[in-house]
């Protein structure tokens, strides 16, 4: 695991971020979401403060991949010019795996996503949340609309949410968190909310 890793155990993200990627994985179905997380290293891990889906990412059901990785060059490039004043910058990405019986870990064709932009970044490291959704319903009884936080009791690392937006209809998100760097070796680490103001 590379130095800037070292010590890393935590990815802390705001709640406006995890609206935001919430809303674009939701639009995006019945196909997969990718995108880009901005946010900083601290002490003992990373902060997510924002995150943007990659708009021309070619997106199917099983996969999605951006259409030309020049554009993730071009938008890293962007970012670095918009935060040059602040610590802020492209951490890494995320993405979506759709449906119950996928899985809650990064996948053969992931790394290979993961390995061309972290390329592009010139970043020791990428930083990927991975997001495992499910389209949910014939509840036997009535659900409480709203959203609800809580970690995985088998899975710690992992925070899951569920959106109800209907009385017997909902989303089950779960929210995975891993360091990548170059050489290819993997840390989870432990995901958490940030509360803020609603976007």
């Amino acid at each position: 695991m590379h130095r800037s890793l070292q010590g890393k155990t935590s990815l802390d993200v705001y709640l406006c971020t995890y609206y935001n990627v919430m809303r674009s994985i939701v639009e995006s179905l019945p196909n997969e979401e990718t995108g880009f997380i901005i946010g900083k290293p601290r002490r003992n891990g990373f902060v997510i403060s924002n995150a943007y889906p990659i708009i021309t990412s070619k997106r199917k059901p099983t996969s999605v991949n951006f259409s030309d990785f020049s554009i993730a060059e071009r938008l890293i490039k962007f970012e670095k010019a918009l935060h040059a004043s602040t610590e802020s910058r492209i951490l890494g990405g995320y993405h979506s795996h759709v449906g119950e019986n996928t899985l809650n870990q990064l996948s053969e064709s992931d790394f290979k996503h993961i390995s061309y932009v972290l390329d592009a970044s010139k970043s020791p490291f990428w930083i990927e949340l991975l997001v495992k959704i499910e389209s949910r319903k014939g509840y036997q009884k009535n659900m409480p609309q709203g959203e609800f936080f809580y970690p995985l009791a088998h899975e710690p690392k992992k925070l899951k949410v569920e959106v109800y937006d209907e009385p017997r209809h909902g989303y089950h998100f779960t929210f995975s968190g891993f360091a990548i760097d170059k050489e290819g070796s993997v840390k989870e680490l432990q995901i958490r909310r940030l509360d803020r103001r609603r976007n």
